[in-house]
């Protein structure tokens, strides 16, 4: 809402949504990749780049904008017509995961026979402090964040009601540089720059 059609703007080469896709499919590690959405221009726009890719209708109440990811999710592991063991969610705005990211996720999900795995990232340093005598804190140590990258879930656990938080979860680590998460067309003019520092000179 706070970013019109936000996942068919441009960072780099690709749009969001086929970024997303791509790097899917680099990752090698997935038997069907399913894009689920509303939005017919989306769903034109991705299939005019990737012939297997498979397309699920969103509901209209699974639409809205306050809607979660969860049931959206849930949603398309019911309407997908074979035994899937896992279900990895990469969401179109965060462009600079990789498909070694989510290759080496979801090495971590199957090694630590896992029921989930979320990547996550270091928090701001100020995340936490106190008022008073005692000053400002900087962030514990152990302290982390989801940057919304990547989410990876058992799919009985999924069906079951079960969340990425549930049962026995790990965390994917990811550098900042890498976690940028689109929201806002701030942070679409901010990952436009960032993606010209980090890729366009090489």
């Amino acid at each position: 809402k706070r970013l019109q059609k936000k996942t068919l703007q441009y960072v780099g080469n690709h749009s969001l949504v086929g970024t997303a896709i791509r790097t899917a499919v680099e990752s090698g590690i997935f038997d069907d990749v399913i894009l689920s959405t509303d939005a017919d221009d989306m769903a034109r726009h991705a299939m005019g780049h990737f012939d297997d890719l498979i397309i699920f209708k969103r509901p209209e109440e699974l639409a809205r904008d306050e809607t979660p990811m969860l049931p959206v999710v849930r949603h398309a592991l019911e309407t997908y017509k074979k035994e899937a063991d896992s279900i990895v969610l990469l969401q179109p705005t965060s462009p600079f995961r990789t498909s070694e990211d989510v290759r080496l996720a979801f090495q971590l999900f199957v090694v630590k026979e896992a029921d989930a795995v979320v990547s996550v990232t270091e928090p701001e340093a100020d995340l936490v402090f106190r008022v008073g005598h005692a000053g400002r804190m900087r962030a514990d140590p152990g302290v982390v964040v989801p940057n919304g990258a990547i989410y990876i879930l058992r799919a009985n656990a999924l069906l079951c009601g079960h969340d990425w938080y549930s049962g026995i979860s790990y965390a994917y680590h990811m550098p900042k540089e890498r976690s940028l998460d689109i929201d806002t067309e701030r942070d679409l003019i901010m990952a436009k720059a960032a993606w010209k520092h980090l890729y366009a000179a090489a």
